[in-house]
């Protein structure tokens, strides 16, 4: 995940792959211990805005 971050211009790259990895962890952990599968609907808008952030698209 490193890579893809860095392709796309984060100057965090690592933190960020390892935010992503994280949020996927632990959404699958909830899905299966709530069995909700909505949770990834959740982490899909969590995961735009960890990307947004590290990519400072609120800046321009």
């Amino acid at each position: 995940m490193v890579k893809p971050s860095q392709s796309a211009g984060a100057t965090e790259s690592g933190q960020l792959a390892q935010q992503l990895l994280l949020l996927f962890d632990g959404a699958m952990v909830a899905a299966r211990m709530d069995r909700n599968t909505d949770i990834v609907i959740t982490a899909r808008g969590v995961a735009a805005a960890l990307i947004a952030a590290a990519l400072d698209f609120g800046e321009r």
